[in-house]
């Protein structure tokens, strides 16, 4: 069976699939979430949808 691998260092998330019995691996991803100053939301969506690089 292929490994999982979750791209989240969120709690919740592995709380699902562990729920869930699912075996994985936890990765955080290198990515800064936090919206610049004046950011619309939209284009925050946008942008981390896209992976905005860590500034």
């Amino acid at each position: 069976m292929a490994e999982l691998i979750l791209a989240s260092s969120s709690p919740y998330r592995q709380q699902l699939l562990h729920k869930l019995g699912l075996r994985f691996r936890s990765i955080s991803p290198d990515i800064d979430e936090t919206p610049l100053p004046g950011e619309p939301r939209r284009h925050w969506c946008y942008a981390w949808q896209n992976r905005r690089p860590v500034r």
